[in-house]
């Protein structure tokens, strides 16, 4: 039976239908209906075995390339029979698994998306089997049976109501509304765009906020509307972030070069140097295994894991560690308002008593903060009708407000929200409510109806007066009464004092509150019988209470960060228009007045081309909308070419998490299922979290940038040894191991300084990268080429020098003396390391000068460098490593000769981008203000 026709069923006939009564499913229809439909869980989807997970990150192109240059490795070593070769194809192999296993060990969350669904649900649930009220597990729930719900039950499956006696449920999970929906018995028949519209229906994982009710069960599993969110959440197919596709690029990049150059060169041994075959495929191999920058993916993923240390310590949980890069190159924010941009937490925020406006400050549902005028703090004594305020706001309430404790580690409300906020609003003026009750005991409670849309408490006091204190909505309330309290005097309320309240009430409206009425009314020696008819008259009118889900705090000043950074944010949320504009235009979101706010129904009228336009750089606001139109809302983004970041609490979140370039769920109070389909998680719900992550993310590519230019400038050295041995006839300046030794060895240290370099001032400041930008280019690969050959040219030099100092000279193809020719290796080697000292230096100044850069910006910096020097050192002067790694002892003359190089290379650079500010005054300089690295 669909929900259109449960909806306007008569009882009886749904009842029927469904093959069920008033006592509900006897014992056994319940166990064959639960072989029938199944539990009432939701899918899991396949998991992929550990096995599964390590072979995809096997496919990642540049492992494949380490897997090649490992295969050439072996097979040089199998040619040459040389132990060195073999044991730099089996370090390449390791760093493969380890570089393979890291991932799948951080990334590994998947799975869990859908696992966290069944802690959104209760495990029990109470529901009537052959007459009997009983308890039964939430999985043996099945369609047809008769629920029965009270205030704070979770709802355990998709239910039509047949009894309700003033229900509310909370839907913010499902829906993103921030207030309470009222749920119904019946419901007459009308147009509806939205499935959750539906005012007698109530659906699996929301609350019941007040109330209680009896319905019959619809749909279970994943045929309710959580299991449907689930099942689109599990069809979507996780793209690949854009640094993994930068990544792929580079590899392949890589890859062709190395074959091409390989191909080419072993041509040119093959006919014109006169090799060999064989001797041109080792020549081939050597030369293809110098261009592969071996260290390459295990520093990329360590600048990633110290990264996402760095965030974690700034509140932003990293699940997946390419989404760091992603974030700092979104160009689109899609947010939700519930819980994102505001608290997700009602609270009285402004009150007009005594012809006053007062402010209300503080945060969420604790209790820290006061009542204010002018920025002055007030005391309840200053302003005695206050006080009638915090009496109205607590006795006619039902809420407890609950502090923070293991299980939740803030305030929260069980009961009403609005009641919850009243609560809270009373304990930031000080206001006892135990002490107060004590003296002023509920004797009688008329409670909240809808008709009468007003809720009535009666207390005695302790001089044996009967006062009423009454709460609802401003129309009812202002109808009622006769009087007004003005300066602690009760005056008649006549028609201008009631225009007065009313221009106030509608300037509260406008600006997006919800506005309740309070007053009272002296009881005593009048009535016999307490009932709405003879109370809820002749009150006195005591003042207003605008609430709102608070923007939360310093949110306008990350929006304009982001807007400054060129990120569009586009509110996306399941709220009524109204309060979507109102919270959007105070938080920065809405700037013009041409705005647009599309609801749900609006936005299911538009086709693709209408939506693409409307997103075509106009300010949006989304308001109404599902989960599968904030699905499409992401997928259209994306098809501008637009990198889209997506927040997010509630289940209704999770495909848009999902899909999305980078998911950013809300961790304080948000659900697991948001979670858990994240990329990241903010700890502190914080947008200034997220923008500082936008910093990070956009620091990290820069710096990744300058990291590869570093690491292929040394593997354009290593080449010339192996051009200069076939074409010079000379022996080999420098052997596998030695290039083992560079890659994987010294010059990783001061790739790992590069990397968390602190960000470049100006860096929110400039629109996010291009898309067509790239992490290696030909830019990068040109500018490595020309300094790794003055590098490596400068190394040649000093070790053909200390070669013909020892007899050695050109035409003979190998040096007689093994200690000599260690020693000419030993110099190249050191010659590499000091040419990448210079160009090290230059490059972590980026276009700027490195004479203007600090060395105390970042102190990695000594410690990379140090770390590179000290294994060079040991490599050199340490017994047992120099036969490993042909090394031999190096004098003082060889050092200054070769860290001369670094001079050069510096000097270069320094001169090349000079020129380059000199053509291009809008390159910015590079100061030392920052000075935290990543």
């Amino acid at each position: 039976m669909s929900y259109d026709e449960a909806v306007f069923a008569d009882p009886g006939e749904l009842l029927s239908r469904l093959g069920s009564g008033q006592d509900g499913l006897s014992a056994e229809e319940a166990r064959l209906r639960l072989g029938k439909y199944g539990p009432n869980v939701f899918p899991s989807g396949k998991r992929a075995n550990p096995a599964e997970k390590l072979v995809a990150q096997l496919k990642n192109l540049f492992n494949v390339l380490l897997i090649v240059a490992s295969a050439l490795s072996f097979m040089s070593g199998w040619f040459y029979s040389d132990p060195g070769s073999v044991q730099m194809g089996l370090a390449i192999l390791g760093v493969v698994v380890l570089n393979a296993f890291f991932s799948v060990i951080q990334e590994y969350r998947a799975e869990k998306a859908v696992q966290a669904i069944s802690r959104l649900v209760p495990r029990n649930a109470k529901v009537v089997r052959g007459g009997e009220l009983r308890e039964v597990s939430v999985a043996e729930v099945v369609p047809g049976d008769m629920i029965a719900l009270e205030e704070g039950d979770r709802v355990p499956a998709d239910a039509r109501l047949l009894r309700a006696f003033e229900t509310s449920v909370d839907n913010s999970i499902l829906t993103g509304e921030s207030e309470p929906q009222r749920r119904f018995a019946t419901m007459e028949r009308q147009t509806i765009n939205n499935i959750t519209d539906y005012h007698n229906i109530v659906f699996a994982g929301t609350t019941l906020v007040s109330g209680v009710a009896r319905g019959v069960v619809l749909a279970t599993g994943k045929l309710t509307q959580f299991g449907r969110i689930v099942s689109i959440s599990k069809d979507i197919k996780e793209p690949l972030s854009r640094l993994e596709k930068e990544i792929d690029s580079a590899g392949k990049l890589n890859f062709l070069v190395a074959v091409l150059v390989g191909g080419i060169f072993f041509v040119v041994a093959n006919i014109f140097v006169n090799l060999t075959v064989t001797e041109s495929i080792l020549f081939a191999i050597g030369v293809m295994v110098s261009l592969v920058p071996e260290g390459f993916q295990l520093t990329v993923s360590l600048s990633l894991a110290l990264t996402a240390l760095a965030m974690s310590k700034r509140n932003v949980v990293v699940k997946r560690l390419s989404s760091i890069e992603t974030l700092g190159s979104a160009t689109a924010l899609c947010v939700d308002k519930t819980g994102t941009i505001t608290s997700g937490e009602m609270m009285v925020t402004k009150l007009w008593t005594n012809g006053e406006v007062f402010e209300v400050t503080g945060d969420g549902y604790s209790p820290e903060g006061f009542v204010r005028t002018a920025g002055r703090r007030l005391s309840t004594a200053e302003r005695p009708h206050i006080l009638a305020l915090f009496e109205v706001a607590t006795f006619c309430n039902n809420a407890k407000l609950n502090p923070p404790s293991d299980r939740i580690s803030r305030w929260s409300v069980l009961g009403d929200p609005t009641d919850g906020a009243f609560l809270v609003f009373a304990g930031k003026g000080d206001f006892n409510l135990k002490e107060a009750l004590a003296r002023t005991p509920r004797i009688g409670l008329i409670p909240f109806d809808s008709k009468r849309r007003m809720m009535t408490s009666i207390h005695r006091t302790s001089d044996k007066k009967v006062l009423a204190y009454c709460k609802g909505a401003p129309d009812e309330i202002l109808s009622k009464s006769t009087r007004i309290l003005l300066e602690d005097r009760h005056v008649v309320l006549d028609n201008a004092r009631k225009a007065v309240v009313g221009r106030q009430l509608e300037e509260f409206a406008a600006e997006g509150f919800r506005v309740l009425a309070l007053a009272t009314r002296d009881l005593s020696g009048e009535l016999k019988e307490y009932n709405a008819g003879t109370v809820e008259r002749d009150l006195t009118f005591v003042g207003l209470a605008a609430l709102q889900d608070p923007p939360r705090p310093a949110i306008e000043a990350t929006v304009s960060s982001a807007r400054r950074a060129g990120i569009r944010v586009i509110m996306v949320t399941g709220d009524h228009e109204t309060t979507a504009e109102a919270i959007a235009k105070r938080t920065g979101i809405i700037t013009s007045g041409d705005a647009r706010v599309i609801s749900g129904s609006e936005l299911s009228q538009l086709d693709e081309t209408q939506l693409l336009r409307l997103l075509d750089g106009q300010e949006t606001v989304f308001a109404r909308t599902s989960p599968e139109q904030k699905l499409r809302i992401v997928r259209a983004l994306k098809s501008r070419g637009e990198t889209v970041a997506v927040t997010g609490d509630g289940v209704n979140d999770a495909p848009a998490l999902m899909e999305a370039d980078v998911g950013i769920a809300m961790g304080a109070g948000g659900t697991d299922v948001a979670r858990e389909s994240a990329d990241m998680v903010l700890l502190d719900n914080n947008f200034v979290s997220m923008v500082e992550g936008v910093r990070l993310g956009r620091a990290m590519f820069d710096n990744l940038r300058k990291f590869v230019t570093y690491v292929f400038t040394h593997n354009w050295a290593q080449l010339l040894a192996f051009l200069v041995f076939v074409f010079l006839q000379v022996p080999l300046p420098i052997l596998v191991v030695q290039i083992l030794a560079i890659d994987l060895g010294m010059d990783i240290w001061p790739s790992l300084a590069l990397v968390i370099e602190p960000p470049e001032p100006g860096v929110m400041d400039r629109p996010p990268r291009r898309a067509k930008s790239r992490l290696l280019d030909a830019t990068i690969l040109l500018k490595a080429l020309y300094v790794g050959l003055i590098i490596g040219a400068g190394s040649l030099l000093w070790a053909f020098h200390t070669w013909m100092t020892a007899g050695w000279s050109f035409g003979q193809p190998a040096v007689n003396d093994p200690h000599i020719y260690a020693k000419g290796t030993a110099v190249f080697v050191g010659g590499i390391m000091a040419g990448q000292l210079g160009n090290f230096l230059s490059i972590r100044a980026g276009s700027g000068s490195a004479l203007r850069l600090s060395p105390l910006r970042n102190r990695w910096l000594f410690i990379g460098v140090g770390l590179q020097v000290c294994i060079l050192l040991a490599l050199v002067y340490v017994p047992f490593l120099q036969p490993l790694f042909n090394t031999a002892p190096l004098s003082s003359l060889d050092w200054a000769t070769l860290y001369s190089l670094a001079v050069v290379v510096l000097i270069v650079e320094e001169a090349r981008k000079a020129a380059a500010r000199k053509k291009d005054p809008l390159i910015p300089p590079i100061d030392n203000a920052s000075t935290k690295p990543i």
